[in-house]
């Protein structure tokens, strides 16, 4: 999200612990990449590190504390609910997250 606080720092607050944040970015392939050429650590989702072309820069453990699940909506504008294209990229949006095996709602709309 590029905040410096999050549902991590919730969990490590239940903890009494914290973490240092010295820079926010607002895309996972971002925060790889800063973590692919620095001494940098990041969280991000365990299926994203396939979707970035990085598997071999970067190094994946498991956190060492639970954390919630992350909720992730898709938003449109409500003239293009119709829209052939528009519907084709939420469609392709789907199947993509279902072959990630990501839990999925429809989303779709009508």
């Amino acid at each position: 999200s590029g905040r410096p606080f999050g549902f991590v720092d919730e969990a490590l607050a239940a903890r009494s612990r914290q973490r240092r944040v010295v820079i926010t970015v607002n895309q996972f392939f971002t925060a790889g990449r800063v973590v692919a050429t620095t001494d940098l650590l990041t969280v991000l989702p365990r299926h994203f590190l396939s979707a970035t072309g990085m598997e071999d820069e970067l190094a994946i453990s498991e956190l060492p504390l639970a954390v919630p699940e992350v909720h992730v909506d898709t938003l449109w504008h409500r003239q293009r609910q119709h829209d052939a294209a528009h519907r084709w990229l939420r469609e392709a949006v789907s199947r993509s997250a279902a072959r990630s095996g990501l839990q999925s709602t429809d989303t779709i709309g009508p």
